[in-house]
């Protein structure tokens, strides 16, 4: 074969497979995550009165995300994203007393707690170390919102489901890692550990109780993102 031709060749192949993580990217993925709404029921006078509720959902979750990285000394990576994601994750629990193990049931059912993760939006920096020009390892963190849908069923005074919505703030942590296999196309793979902190709202049930809701959640993620 010529060699001017087999050198057009390797240079062709090169480029197919070139890639480079600098620049604008926007992508797509795929989650599981596993969340604790963990909740302790007090008083008005705001004293605890010894019930529960060990709310865990858990389900799947689709995201978009859009971001820019930079390349430092051809070896570390800056980078800034903004994503969205959509969850299909609940879960509906009985309350309990603490200190016999007592659950509150009834007919109607009494004590009834349904958290439902309804979707998220975060702004996250990343810092990375490039492993070769194909592969880089970072860590993430940032501000996080996430749209929580809670539900409690007040049995007595008023028999019916009361609901309340809100978008919770909180922080993110994480690591992931990345590898460009195709032109622009890289396959990415994340662990994020998420707080929101406390957030209590009131329920009328027995003149007046205060919930209040401490949540966080575990989310492991893969996906592919588009570099131009």
């Amino acid at each position: 074969m010529n060699k001017k031709l087999l050198i057009s060749l390797l240079l062709l192949s090169s480029n197919i497979w070139a890639g480079s993580f600098e620049g604008n990217y926007f992508g797509v993925d795929l989650s599981y995550m596993e969340a604790d709404d963990i909740g302790k029921e007090y008083n008005l006078n705001g004293t605890w009165n010894l019930w529960k509720q060990d709310i865990k959902p858990k389900g799947a979750g689709l995201g978009l995300n859009i971001g820019h990285n930079w390349i430092i000394n051809n070896q570390y990576l800056v980078g800034l994203e903004f994503n969205y994601k959509k969850y299909f994750a609940r879960d509906r629990v009985n309350q309990y007393a603490v200190d016999d193990g007592r659950i509150c049931t009834g007919n109607p059912v009494q004590c009834r707690f349904d958290s439902k993760v309804n979707q998220s939006a975060s702004l996250i920096g990343k810092l990375g170390y490039l492993l070769n020009d194909n592969a880089v390892i970072y860590g993430l963190g940032g501000y996080t919102t996430i749209d929580l849908e809670r539900r409690i069923y007040d049995g007595w005074d008023q028999q019916r489901w009361i609901q309340h919505n809100k978008w919770q703030d909180g922080w993110t942590l994480g690591i992931g890692g990345e590898y460009i296999f195709k032109d622009n196309l890289s396959l990415k793979a994340e662990y994020r550990y998420t707080d929101l902190g406390k957030y209590n709202f009131y329920t009328p049930a027995y003149q007046g109780q205060i919930e209040k809701q401490k949540y966080d959640q575990d989310e492991i993620s893969i996906g592919l993102n588009y570099y131009f």
